[in-house]
């Protein structure tokens, strides 16, 4: 890392600090674990998340800092067709009790028919080892039917990440799906405008480069979108998507982090 960032860096109040990760667990469907660890009887109709809608925000102007629009992660390559809905849905899929001690923890929710599809969604949910249920609390993760167009959705108003799940697809892959998506909501829910600049300082994210995308479109062009996808490569060590970098240095690995808490 050059002096000068160094002492951007500095004058932001950013200290590089390396943290281990915890390993998180996942919730259910009907009265089978995802993992394997949980059961219970279902429940559905949760109203705390599944009824609120998100505002639609101008596509062709990005909001402000702070105020982050929906945030998607889009499809690459031949299966790139239509866009997904802009709110969650409204009815959410089943879950089961989980072994977590606090109730307002994140939730693991799944509304896949396949056993071959929740296995996907569980061995995937399984490795990413960022504490998601202690540090996401009112959250829920909803692993829902494969979608044309994109393959996971952040809806910070209501507190949903929706990831779209097709068979066929390696638990890596989707693993990368869930933690980018994380990387929205983390961005949403902890982030201060001083770090998203340090994060802007040590990937050399230009000043006119947009933060935030437009409701609904693509962020793999946008500081959101870049800070997402490092989020994931952390995690999970597959797939690159951004457009403004390469994968994240030693440096930026350790401010990832930090931001993170992981």
């Amino acid at each position: 890392m050059t002096g000068t960032v160094r002492k951007q860096l500095g004058a932001l109040g950013v200290t590089i600090v390396v943290l281990s990760a915890v390993v998180g667990c996942s919730a259910a469907r009907d009265t089978t674990a995802v993992d394997g660890a949980l059961s219970g009887s279902p429940t559905t109709g949760l109203s705390d998340a599944g009824g609120q809608v998100v505002p639609e925000i101008p596509t062709e102007n990005a909001p402000p800092v702070g105020k982050p629009p929906i945030l998607r992660a889009p499809e690459v390559g031949a299966f790139a067709q239509q866009p997904a809905p802009s709110v969650p849905r409204t009815s959410a899929p089943a879950t089961t009790s989980t072994t977590a001690v606090d109730s307002k923890a994140a939730k693991a929710l799944v509304g896949l028919e396949a056993a071959d599809d929740r296995a996907l969604a569980a061995a995937a949910l399984s490795l990413v080892g960022w504490d998601w249920r202690g540090r996401l609390p009112g959250w829920e993760i909803r692993f829902l039917p494969g979608r044309s167009g994109y393959r996971g959705s952040t809806f910070p108003d209501a507190k949903v990440i929706e990831i779209y799940v097709r068979g066929g697809e390696s638990p890596e892959s989707l693993a990368h799906v869930i933690a980018h998506e994380m990387g929205h909501a983390i961005d949403t829910q902890y982030m201060t405008d001083v770090q998203r600049q340090a994060w802007r300082t040590v990937r050399g994210i230009p000043a006119e480069v947009p933060w935030w995308p437009g409701s609904g479109a693509a962020d793999y062009s946008t500081g959101a979108g870049d800070w997402a996808e490092s989020f994931a490569y952390v995690q999970v060590h597959h797939d690159w998507f951004s457009q403004l970098g390469g994968a994240p240095d030693a440096v930026q690995t350790a401010l990832v982090k930090r931001f993170a808490k992981a």
